[in-house]
């Protein structure tokens, strides 16, 4: 899946790459996502590296701005594998996690846009929430039963990254995000009293960072 996405945007752009116009760019986007993880989230998701995710935008800057306002709202997803680190259970023996994870986050935010002398191409910083949740996806001998960890809420989150507009209406870019999640090191284990300084691996801490890939559409509502 992950190749067949990557091949199928290196073809597009190949396709279109001649066809970049000077026109004004609609202000709405649609952006599919490759989520490419890193640090956290990969040992997080058992080393699995994959996601997904889409986004929708408002770009408020019009041509000839040497910057402008764009803002945003999305979500990013990864599913986990099994995670098989043995840790001690709140019993005092020692057994693997025996369960994978799973995170989501929904996310909104806003961008600055810079002008460039190079036609179609714009680098972008941005700042926003994610409201993070993550789940057992099995039940664990070290955390219990499956379900929903305890930490979900908002969270700070940067990106920073460069579209190029191949066409008026289509468009890729390439951003790397980083936000913040679980800095708590306690979780709630199957007796339901409090793991104290149970410190796992992507798991406590936790702090999320991604690339994403994303192939975009512009469109004018309603047109």
């Amino acid at each position: 899946m992950k190749n067949a996405f990557r091949t199928s945007l290196l073809a597009g752009l190949v396709a279109a790459s001649g066809f970049a116009q000077d026109a004004a760019k609609p202000p709405i986007s649609f952006k599919i996502q490759e989520i490419t993880t890193f640090a956290d989230w990969r040992a997080y998701a058992g080393g699995k590296s994959f996601g997904w995710g889409f986004e929708l935008g408002y770009d408020f800057s019009t041509p000839g701005d040497v910057a402008g306002i764009a803002v945003y709202a999305g979500y990013v997803r990864s599913i986990g594998d099994l995670r098989k680190e043995i840790y001690q259970t709140p019993t005092g023996s020692f057994a693997p996690i025996g369960t994978g994870f799973n995170l989501m986050g929904w996310r909104l935010g806003g961008d600055i846009r810079f002008e460039t002398p190079i036609k179609g191409l714009t680098p972008y910083i941005g700042l926003g929430l994610v409201y993070w949740k993550g789940e057992r996806m099995g039940d664990s001998p070290i955390f219990g039963p499956k379900g929903p960890i305890l930490e979900s809420n908002a969270k700070f989150a940067g990106r920073v990254g460069v579209e190029y507009q191949i066409t008026k209406s289509w468009g890729v870019s390439a951003d790397y995000n980083y936000s913040e999640w679980r800095a708590n090191s306690r979780d709630t284990n199957m007796n339901g009293s409090k793991e104290a300084s149970l410190k796992i691996s992507g798991y406590n801490p936790m702090n999320p960072s991604w690339m994403a890939i994303s192939a975009s559409y512009r469109f004018n509502w309603g047109k």
